[in-house]
């Protein structure tokens, strides 16, 4: 059975070969074989999201491929995973790195789905849906907040944005744009880094040489404790004085 995508993969195909030729829905019915009624409602989807331009001529409508890049192909360009949501958390869009970085297998219907019933770890937070419900009632939320997904103890910078595209939101409400981006391995290195700054700081307070570091004027920028017992000091600030 062939699905949805399939048929608007095939019209904008028979569209694009066609270019700069605007046809009508009978003909692009007749060629491709569909029943009238679905191609006029599978050319309202593509124009909506870009694909196809309409262009009225009397009482018929004639289509013709867009030769803009559509904002869903674009979509799929940005690194971050992204989710878009209606105002009732239905999903309107997600690109290909949020399929990648959560491993959705192909073949499965989410568009449409509730984003509760997808069961992703990452969602498996109160306060991402208290954050969420917070935006749905235009009350103040935050923007911004780091989620460490159970199971792979990813890290991702998360961020929320309340938004409207006319294109996919037929409504007009207020939706939810979700981004999310893996930053486990920055994190580790600067965990990496904060560790390494300790054990030298560490190093320097605890070893029994004295050191001193000095700017390339001479000007002394810090002492440890055993260079100030050596010079039998107390305090730092005492090196001024000798």
């Amino acid at each position: 059975m062939i699905g949805n995508e399939d048929r608007h993969a095939q019209i904008r195909e028979f569209l694009q070969d066609r270019y700069p030729e605007a046809v009508s829905i009978s003909t692009i019915a007749r060629h491709l074989k569909m029943n009238r009624g679905s191609v006029a409602k599978y050319l309202e989807v593509l124009q909506s999201h870009g694909h196809v331009i309409m262009r009225p001529f009397g009482k018929a409508k004639l289509y013709s491929s867009a030769q803009n890049v559509p904002f869903d192909d674009l979509f799929d360009y940005l690194s971050d995973a992204i989710v878009i949501l209606d105002a009732d958390l239905h999903i309107l869009m997600m690109n290909r790195s949020f399929i990648d970085t959560f491993n959705i297998r192909s073949g499965r219907s989410i568009i449409g789905s509730d984003l509760s019933r997808i069961n992703l770890a990452i969602f498996n937070n109160p306060t991402i849906w208290d954050n969420i419900d917070r935006i749905l009632h235009s009350q103040t939320f935050v923007n911004e907040m780091l989620l460490i997904e159970r199971g792979t103890e990813r890290i991702f910078l998360t961020e929320f944005i309340s938004t409207v595209i006319p294109s996919i939101s037929f409504t007009g409400k207020p939706g939810i744009m979700i981004s999310l981006r893996d930053i486990t391995t920055w994190k580790k290195v600067e965990e990496a880094l904060k560790s390494s700054e300790r054990k030298i700081r560490t190093l320097f307070e605890e070893v029994p040489s004295g050191i001193f570091l000095f700017q390339e004027d001479g000007t002394i920028l810090n002492a440890n404790r055993a260079s100030l017992e050596i010079l039998g000091l107390a305090r730092f600030t005492d090196l001024g004085l000798c």
